[in-house]
């Protein structure tokens, strides 16, 4: 089910607050299913850097997997493919 517009509002204005925009990007890349690769290539970025903005996302969003962070992003509504 879907959580209504205004919570998925204030979601996202938080995950912008404790994300930078980079970070943002990342995360939302991630959640398309792109490979840390096909991110690092799109942005034009090493895939260390992927690796290293993942690893800080986990971190502040207290979460651990590439699942747990899609989850987030759809929950902000922040992924523009749902």
């Amino acid at each position: 089910p879907r959580s209504d517009p205004a919570e998925a509002e204030q979601r996202a204005q938080q995950l912008r607050q404790r994300l930078s925009a980079r970070k943002l990007e990342v995360a939302r890349l991630v959640a398309q299913g792109l490979s840390n690769r096909a991110v690092a290539n799109q942005l034009g970025i090493r895939v260390r850097t992927v690796e290293s903005h993942l690893e800080a996302i986990y971190g502040e969003l207290g979460i651990s997997s590439r699942s747990a962070l899609t989850r987030v992003i759809i929950e902000a509504g922040l992924l523009d493919c749902c």
